[in-house]
């Protein structure tokens, strides 16, 4: 009998079940009216009661499905928050990496505003409202000056700060419906750069798990503006260098030249007076770059005026040849990449002979590979060590060096050059990520060339 009741109750949660329950109870009811109906009438008066009693009892869903839905747990509703700070994270990275303006508060806010259940919120920095949104937005506008008492107190003491009444919120506009917020401060690298203010209209409504919510925004968001911060404190000094780094070759690369200048005025005026010329026009081209990064075909031309320079020099001692897939024509290089390892062929590989040089540049993979080679004298193992030590302040080797150091600088550890020692001559290998200008002129990577794809 307990099994057949447990399968009864069973039953009674679906509604298949529920159904089945009625038929079979109700089939049952008839048998017994019909049983009933030789029976005496007290026995009739009380089956039937009875049979609709069981009934009921049987096909009736149980209490509590047809009771109000329970009221959200603790649990239920730090679940729900949990989920909203990591959407807010998700959503405010991109939006906190130009770190804090006007534009990025705006954002910010409406992220803060789309999954909060706060009246209203706002962002300032130090002494204005940079975005509102919400409850009283018509009155609390972008650049108002701050004037919560709460505000300075968390700015100034870099702790969340609650203001409990409209009093405590000092807002001057009649009739305004703000009536308790808390405030948290932004801070970067130990000083206030701002704040969140989250507001309600319902008085003394700000309670422990308000602050808390605060206070954990505050310190996400805080490591998030000073990663950012950070971030651009690296590529500041990775620029710094660069230029610095630039600043060398480009003195190293006019001395050289000039030298040229004066061993052509001894032995030939006119020949002289075409270098002055031709280093003219290149220094004009040099001049007229505005920019780190130019394309391999714009540094392919700088080469190109280089050598004829020193061919005029060294007349009929050099032969320059270019073997340059088109696909890389437009990839992004530093400026002035080539010329110091052109330049590097001509100084250690010419000697009283003929020296012939090719550029090869190709994608392997997602980097452009650039080979300069030339078929000279070459180096021995210890000349090498010695041109390329770094702590070697010796103007011979800079302009290698440098190239080096910038590479690194540029792509990290996809950022290299590699010296062949050959027999006869020099490769020379740079390798870097490739590289196309975006829309705003910058750098972008947008070549996923495999190799696969050319075999």
């Amino acid at each position: 009998m307990p099994k057949i009741l447990d399968a009864l109750d069973s039953l009674r949660h679906t509604p298949r079940g529920r159904w089945g329950t009625f038929v079979v109870v109700a089939a049952v009811t008839v048998l017994l009216l019909v049983a009933a109906r030789g029976s005496s009438g007290v026995f009739f008066v009380v089956a039937v009661p009875l049979v609709l009693l069981i009934l009921a009892a049987l096909t009736l869903p149980p209490h509590r499905e047809i009771s109000q839905p329970a009221a959200p747990t603790v649990a239920d509703d730090s679940d729900r928050r949990a989920r909203s700070i990591l959407s807010i994270l998700d959503r405010s990275l991109p939006i906190l990496r130009i770190g804090l303006d006007r534009a990025s508060a705006a954002d910010l806010v409406h992220v803060l505003f789309s999954e909060l259940d706060f009246d209203a919120i706002a962002i300032t920095d130090t002494e204005r409202i940079l975005a509102f949104e919400g409850a009283e937005a018509e009155h609390h506008l972008s650049g108002d000056p701050i004037a919560t008492e709460a505000t300075r107190t968390a700015l100034r003491d870099k702790r969340v700060a609650v203001a409990d009444k409209p009093t405590d919120i000092r807002c001057g506009h009649p009739g305004c419906r703000l009536a308790c917020g808390v405030i948290a401060p932004l801070v970067v690298s130990g000083a206030a750069v701002g704040a969140m203010k989250f507001y309600r209209t319902a008085a003394d409504t700000i309670g422990e798990d308000d602050r808390t919510l605060a206070a954990g925004l505050s310190r996400l968001l805080s490591t998030q503006l000073e990663l950012n911060e950070v971030e651009v404190q690296r590529q500041m000094a990775i620029e710094a260098k660069m230029r610095a780094l630039k600043a060398q070759i480009h003195p190293h690369f006019i001395f050289n030249v000039l030298n040229t200048i004066s061993s052509a005025c001894v032995v030939d005026p006119q020949v002289a007076r075409t270098v002055v010329l031709r280093l003219s026009s290149l220094l004009r081209r040099t001049f007229r770059i505005r920019t780190e990064f130019i394309t391999l075909q714009e540094e392919l031309a700088l080469v190109r005026e280089y050598l004829e320079i020193e061919s005029i020099r060294f007349p009929d001692m050099i032969s320059y040849h270019e073997e340059v897939d088109s696909e890389t024509m437009h990839c992004l290089v530093p400026v002035l990449v080539l010329q110091p390892l052109v330049e590097n062929c001509i100084i250690h590989g010419l000697r009283e002979s003929h020296i012939r040089i090719v550029v090869r540049a190709n994608l392997v993979g997602h980097d452009l590979r650039i080979e300069v080679e030339d078929d000279g004298h070459g180096l021995s193992d210890a000349e090498l060590a010695g041109l390329l030590d770094q702590s070697n302040d010796l103007h011979e080797g800079v302009g290698l060096r440098n190239t080096r150091r910038r590479l690194q600088a540029i792509a990290g550890e996809r950022g290299s050059l590699t010296i062949e020692n050959r027999a006869p001559g020099l490769r020379l290998i740079v390798s870097l990520p490739a590289t196309r200008a975006g829309v705003d002129g910058r750098p972008r990577r947008d070549l996923a060339h495999a190799d696969g794809a050319r075999r």
